[in-house]
């Protein structure tokens, strides 16, 4: 990891930072419970997924629920950051769609 990210990963935590390796959902609960915001989430959890037919119980499910704990705790100015795969092009519009109708969302942009 030095090679891409240098010594910024020898302290997990700073004056304005905090990274956590953990398992996200029942921290998340807990921030959303407690009211606290914050100005960057970034989900490294899961890509958004390959397939455009979700199903119950499916690797969609799990990504809403990741997504909506995520936004409880995102300022509204707030950015949120996740990874798509080259591969899913096709599954962008049906994301893009979820959170235009389920969140303010005045831009959504691919890097």
């Amino acid at each position: 990891m030095r090679k891409t990210c240098g010594d910024v990963l020898d302290n997990l935590k700073g004056d304005c930072y905090q990274i956590l390796v953990e398992d996200c959902v029942p921290v998340l609960k807990r921030y959303a419970k407690e009211g606290q915001t914050f100005d960057y989430v970034i989900n490294d959890l899961t890509a958004v997924p390959i397939s455009t037919s979700p199903e119950k119980d499916s690797t969609w499910e799990f990504f809403r629920l990741i997504l909506d704990l995520c936004m409880k705790v995102l300022k509204q100015d707030g950015k949120y950051f996740t990874q798509v795969s080259s591969n899913q092009t096709e599954v962008l519009p049906k994301c893009e769609i979820h959170l235009s109708e389920h969140y303010k969302t005045p831009r959504i942009g691919v890097c």
